[in-house]
């Protein structure tokens, strides 16, 4: 492993030396710049190493680990969690070396496999239905991966025996919103960087920002005063009909906002606050839990802004609206996640990015959602061998949350995408605060799309509520009845 960690370091020659500790404190992590092997190995000899996880010596005479993982749907979903070689891309080595030191440790063998036209990573359920052990683990679209454990395909992964939630390297926030009583079937995926690139974010146009003589927000994010309200005001400031025909147009004019409909009507409530659906008791069986007066009040404030001549909504699915119009330079503002970010470093302007804004000022932090189109990993139930399966899973995430998502996030988002130390320090702040509704998640739910289906209804959301709450808790009832014993 010190051969290892010397590739690594070598690697990763923007200088990455570990995660968590700033975006924890909400405060700017120290980003290096591209320097020497010299200065890297400087830094490594100063950096306190990560205690590893307390495993015993497992050799498994190199048995496969195989993940079978969805085509993808567009919007740099697909993940690659193998590479075959080093490329000199940083981030595709330390994939390289993170699986070369777990093939090492364990004497296994990682692979994946490519569902065929499987856009959404479903098509794995005929395999574990026959009973071949063909995957160890499923990488399916997360809200879609619910359809496993709802056909009694998944393991719980509180059963692995040798992995331990309470280490740092797994999400705390992930695990209190996607545990069902005491079970836990889908993980949206942190063993590749699936779940933080679909981490909602705000992007905005500085140069417009300038030119219309508006302070930045990143100051208002800082002194805790970012609010919906804020967000607005600069919105309305932007509206422009550049082609002078009296009327406004996402395809040719200039707007202060868009987003679409699967983006912001859900991010919204989470921002406000609230939840769909929460574990209840000792028990914690799930039930709805969103307050409907507040809802309503956060509902009614968002569609009178989408009514302005400043914001869009784009109601329809297969467009690039929302894109097109920032990449041209006629949008403002979006609602975007952290690999958007990644996707627009080409643009001949300053881009700049906060998190979405609170809805009320007196609120504390900053919750942005993980957008349900990022991979939820399920454990087949026909696994043979769990005690080798979680030694690998719990070395797995220690290495990734050591030595691969700095990469991503530092190097990829951070110095790469993010244009100054203010978007960066935002990052920090977004990463600490994502947030995980199980109610948004699960594929059976009828109420999982709030925003959405909302935004094509012509009523008001308590009215809408009311007639939808019926059918919702009937289908929240069945997934109660499927995890936990009468």
């Amino acid at each position: 492993m010190k051969k290892i960690s010397a590739a690594i370091l070598a690697a990763m020659l923007l200088g990455i030396y570990g995660c968590g500790t700033a975006a924890e404190s909400g405060q700017p992590a120290e980003t290096a710049s591209a320097g020497t092997e010299t200065e890297a190995a400087a830094a490594a000899e100063t950096t306190t190493e990560l205690p590893g996880p307390e495993l015993p010596e497992l050799k498994y005479g190199n048995k496969p680990i195989v993940i079978y993982k969805r085509e993808g749907d567009g919007a740099g979903r697909l993940i690659d969690y193998t590479f075959d070689e080093l490329s000199g891309d940083v981030l595709n080595d330390a994939v390289y070396y993170r699986n070369l030191a777990v093939e090492e440790k364990f004497e296994v063998d990682v692979q994946e496999v490519v569902g065929a036209g499987d856009a959404y990573g479903t098509n794995a359920r005929n395999t574990i239905m026959a009973g071949d052990d063909a995957y160890q683990l499923v990488a399916a679209h997360a809200r879609l991966a619910f359809d496993y454990p709802g056909a009694g395909l998944a393991l719980d992964w509180y059963q692995l025996p040798y992995v331990d939630f309470d280490h740092e390297w797994w999400d705390r926030h992930m695990l209190e919103g996607m545990t069902i009583g005491k079970k836990l079937f889908v993980l949206p995926d942190d063993l590749s960087e699936s779940a933080l690139k679909e981490t909602k974010i705000y992007i905005f146009n500085k140069d417009l920002f300038a030119k219309y003589d508006l302070e930045l927000p990143y100051q208002a994010v800082r002194d805790g005063l970012y609010t919906f309200d804020r967000f607005a005001k600069d919105a309305a400031a932007f509206s422009y009909d550049l082609d002078g025909d009296g009327t406004l147009d996402i395809e040719k004019d200039q707007y202060g906002f868009a987003a679409t409909w699967w983006g912001t009507p859900i991010n919204i409530i989470w921002t406000a606050g609230l939840r769909i659906v929460q574990g209840v008791g000792d028990e914690g069986r799930l039930e709805i839990v969103l307050d409907v007066a507040k809802a309503d009040e956060v509902f009614t404030k968002l569609f009178d802004f989408f009514d302005q001549d400043c914001a869009w909504l784009v109601r329809q699915d297969g467009t690039s609206y929302t894109s097109d119009a920032f990449r041209q330079g006629r949008l403002a503002m979006t609602e975007a996640t952290i690999i958007s970010l990644v996707s627009f470093r080409d643009v001949d302007y300053d881009i700049g990015c906060v998190p979405p804004p609170k809805f009320y000022e007196e609120m504390t932090g900053y919750a942005t959602g993980v957008d349900a189109g990022c991979s939820g990993i399920i454990l087949p139930i026909t696994n043979g061998d769990l005690d080798m399966l979680s030694a690998v899973l719990e070395y797995w995430m220690y290495l990734q949350y050591r030595d691969v998502a700095p990469v991503y996030f530092e190097t990829v988002c951070k110095t790469k995408a993010a244009r100054d130390a203010d978007s960066a320090e935002m990052l920090d702040i977004i990463r600490a605060n994502r947030f995980y509704d199980i109610g948004y998640y699960l594929s059976s739910f009828t109420m999982n799309s709030i925003g959405h289906d909302l935004s094509t209804s012509n009523k008001g959301f308590a009215s809408w509520y009311e007639s939808k709450l019926k059918a919702a808790q009937k289908s929240l009832d069945k997934i109660n009845d499927q995890y936990f014993d009468e």
